[in-house]
């Protein structure tokens, strides 16, 4: 009997296609802002794949989706995805700037995709 991973999907990788449909991605993990904030939070960055993800299906939504759309949409539990947030929002929000914002209310995510290329000096 074959055994079963016990966090099947807790992790997605880097996929081929994701880099194909947002170039950017590539330019956002090798700048240098972005490896000193991972550097920064040490152990508790989020895996680089699982940020891939994230910013792949926050780009493929525009940008603002309902919390329970983005955790189908990275196979994720929903009561794990309050914690990645707070995770990205601490790797993304620099000096303060609002580049990942939460709206309890509504149960919307957002990203400043301007503001993320801003801050991590990528281009636009």
């Amino acid at each position: 009997m074959e055994e079963l991973p016990l966090f099947v999907g807790a992790a997605p990788e880097l996929k081929k296609e994701i880099a194909a449909d947002a170039p950017w991605l590539k330019d956002f993990l090798a700048s240098l802002v972005f490896k000193q904030q991972v550097q920064l939070m040490g152990k508790l960055a989020p895996k680089e794949g699982l940020v891939v993800s994230f910013l792949a299906a926050m780009e493929k939504r525009g940008n603002s989706v309902l919390l329970t759309t983005l955790a189908a949409d990275l196979g994720l539990p929903a009561f794990r995805l309050r914690g990645l947030l707070s995770s990205l929002g601490r790797l993304f929000n620099l000096d303060g700037y609002p580049v990942l914002e939460e709206d309890r209310q509504s149960e919307t995510v957002r990203l400043d995709r301007r503001l993320l290329a801003r801050q991590f000096e990528i281009p636009d």
